[in-house]
């Protein structure tokens, strides 16, 4: 996939121009980093649906490694009681 153009915009301009700017941004797909004073400090990204999960698509991706109920000290007790 390749990688799309970021660019800068000041918070001044951002401010000015906030329906255009968005509009830029979810017609290209690119991103705009937001400076203030020189320094980024936030960016505007294009907005991503989240793919719905297939159902059982985590199946067979976990182990179990022991019981997750009983204590692990030797002498039976939680550490949160002593």
């Amino acid at each position: 996939m390749p990688r799309r153009r970021t660019d800068n915009v000041t918070v001044t301009d951002l401010k000015a121009h906030a329906l255009a700017l968005v509009a830029r941004v979810s017609e290209t797909g690119g991103a705009l980093v937001i400076t203030k004073r020189g320094k980024p400090v936030a960016q505007l990204v294009p907005y991503q649906a989240r793919r719905a999960a297939k159902p059982g698509g985590l199946r067979h991706t976990m182990m179990r490694m022991g019981d997750l109920v009983r204590p692990t000290s030797d002498d039976g007790e939680w550490e949160a009681t002593r």
